[in-house]
């Protein structure tokens, strides 16, 4: 289990809540199957899948949780088309127009009949708790299922506050200086080959620039000329390449071949999972930590 898109949040206070305490929260929030007639639904997964006996898995103090969710899969074209044909026949037998309540009416109708037929489609969002650092770090490929997944998990344990890290600097500017000037560049990272380019105003463009020296008097132009940088491709320790974005997430992380040699090749799905996890969770907690320095962030209050 690799990340490969993170956005992570910090833990207020301590979490001092044991494998067992957390499982058995999660125990009363547990994944089940969606209903016929439930649009959606969702609740916590073992992390381990078929392989797995618990919703929590611990290795070396780390945990790992998941959160699963299922979607009914029912195209809004279909039932439009067969809302249409029922207002069309219900109109000819009235010999008159269904007012906007009636056709509102019908479509809850329809939808209800269409439910049980429609396919469901599972996915599942996984996020590790890494207690001596205070950090949960959401494997999500976008901000809203990040949020989506910490909304579920305070649900759960309401007692629990976490926060985003706030830089005290734009991270676009800071971004920007080190593109201007690599010298400005923090210890231990290096400029890629990517960036996001994004024009300011209601209206602007963005130039998305991939495998390309970042060096480039084309590229330094856009940035002079007053574009934020959105992202930028980053290298740290030429052991994670990853894009930073100006929310402080990392999308696109790839782990180079020597950190992934180290987790081995067990053929135990348990005792793989557990290689894997404590590599990932070991160079997570040190790629954060370098970027929380070279970030400074905001006192919470």
């Amino acid at each position: 289990m690799w990340f490969n898109n993170i956005h992570f949040y910090r833990f207020e206070s301590p979490f001092t809540m044991d494998e067992q305490t957390l499982g058995e929260k999660l125990g009363e929030h547990a994944a089940r199957a969606c209903g016929q007639i439930e649009q959606s639904c969702e609740g916590w997964a073992k992390p381990l899948g078929r392989d797995g006996h618990t919703l929590v898995h611990q290795t070396d103090g780390q945990l790992m949780i998941c959160l699963q969710r299922q979607d009914r899969l029912l195209p809004s074209s279909v039932v439009r088309e067969q809302l249409d044909e029922q207002v069309w026949a219900l109109e000819h037998e009235k010999g008159r127009a269904l007012n906007r309540h009636e056709k509102a009416d019908l479509k809850d109708e329809l939808v209800q009949t269409l439910l049980p037929q429609a396919f469901v489609r599972t996915s599942h969002v996984y996020a590790c708790i890494l207690p001596q650092d205070g950090w949960l770090i959401i494997n999500a490929s976008s901000v809203k299922r990040a949020e989506d997944f910490l909304a579920a998990l305070i649900k759960t344990i309401p007692t629990l506050s976490l926060v985003a890290p706030q830089p005290e600097e734009s991270l676009s500017d800071v971004m920007r200086h080190w593109m201007l000037d690599e010298t400005r560049m923090p210890e231990g990272f290096t400029l890629e080959d990517a960036c996001k380019l994004t024009s300011q105003g209601e209206h602007g463009g963005s130039i998305q620039c991939r495998q390309e020296d970042l060096a480039k008097d084309e590229i330094l132009a856009h940035v002079r000329g007053g574009k934020a940088v959105t992202e930028l491709a980053l290298n740290w320790q030429s052991r994670i390449s990853f894009v930073l974005s100006e929310d402080l997430s990392l999308k696109k992380l790839r782990f180079d071949s020597a950190v992934l040699d180290e987790a081995g090749d067990a053929d135990d799905a348990s005792t793989r999972f557990d290689a894997d996890f404590t590599i990932m969770a070991g160079e997570l907690r040190q790629l954060i930590a370098a970027l929380m320095a070279a970030l400074p962030c905001k006192k919470e209050a």
